[in-house]
């Protein structure tokens, strides 16, 4: 692809509505936006954009987030495309696919949306689903098994428990999904899920001192 560096003085916005950063397991510091991808090696910046000239280059350029996985695997969301896998050897995006995505599929964006991935202690890889609750991903078997968010009157659309923004890991090894509709326990060995806080209270984040909320 071509991976070129930009300035602001050749016309090119660098920074336009920046969605997430993340920093790789060498460093690297990326950053997600509405216009396209950048990397920041502590000196100097990279652009990665959309070619239609260039089938391997960054499918578009609303990218949600990039993240490296402990077992140095890329994954990166771009809206309205799906869920990518990124190879810095070649520069190239590859569109992630499963044994059994035809029975559910992530890249459907007018489904959901899909949020940073989370890593527990396990080396198991869960992804938010916006919209829906969460999807785990079977390295072994390359399957990915959705888990539906759905509580009795907060369930499905933007302000309900359905909207997954954040998982934590307690040292139990449950999940608190800090969601649109409240606060969310989950039981990753059974799928079972109980609703902590109500629908009223929108959650962003959670993390333990015990356990501490912000809303």
């Amino acid at each position: 692809m071509n991976a070129k560096t930009y300035g602001e003085k050749e016309g090119f916005i660098v920074f336009n509505r920046v969605k997430n950063i993340s920093e790789d397991n060498d460093g690297l510091i990326w950053i997600s936006s509405e216009n396209g991808l950048q990397s920041f090696n502590g000196t100097h910046f990279k652009n990665y954009r959309h070619s239609t000239k260039d089938t391997n280059s960054l499918p578009g350029n609303n990218v949600h987030f990039i993240y490296q996985d402990k077992q140095n695997t890329y994954w990166t969301y771009i809206k309205d495309k799906g869920l990518y896998n990124y190879d810095p050897q070649k520069e190239s995006f590859s569109k992630y696919r499963y044994q059994n995505e035809k029975e559910f599929n992530l890249h459907q964006s007018h489904q959901f949306q899909i949020g940073r991935p989370f890593e527990d202690r396990e080396g198991r890889i869960w992804f938010p689903l916006l919209g829906y609750g969460l999807a785990e991903l079977n390295r072994k078997k390359n399957l990915v098994i959705p888990y539906k968010i759905c509580i009795p009157r907060n369930c499905g659309g933007f302000y309900n428990a359905s909207w997954v923004t954040n998982i934590f890991e307690d040292n139990m090894g449950g999940f608190w999904l800090a969601t649109n509709g409240g606060l969310v326990y989950f039981n990753k060995q059974t799928g079972g899920y109980e609703e902590i806080i109500e629908p009223d209270l929108q959650v962003r984040s959670v993390f333990e001192e015990r356990y501490s909320v912000f809303n």
